[in-house]
Parts: structure tokens; C-alpha cells; sequence
């Protein structure tokens, strides 16, 4: 399960994104890349994976 704040790759583009909210019902999260960019995009839970250091 994902965490607020919890850092993640998104699958589709590999960019780094931070968790922003979690919603178990619908198996989403929202997340807010890194890059600089102020986008925050839903996502399935399928669609990210948690970053491994």
C-alpha cells in the first residue's frame, strides 16, 4: 500500500513523482512529479511502483 509522501516511479514514463493522496477504494493515487512541475495526475495503482534505494 502506498504512503503521503512516499516517493514512486510512474511505469509509463519512469519519471520520479511524491504520493500526494491515496484513495484504497478506487486503487489510486495522486502523485506530484519532481521535475519541477506543479502537475499532479491520478494513477492506478498498477501504474506506479514504489522507489527502492
Amino acid at each position: 500500500m502506498y504512503k503521503v509522501d512516499e516517493k514512486v516511479i510512474v511505469n509509463h514514463s519512469g519519471e520520479r513523482a511524491t504520493v500526494k493522496t491515496v484513495d484504497e477504494r478506487y486503487h489510486q493515487v495522486e502523485v506530484q512529479y519532481e521535475d519541477g512541475s506543479y502537475e499532479v495526475e491520478v494513477l492506478g495503482f498498477h501504474k506506479v511502483r514504489k522507489e527502492v534505494d
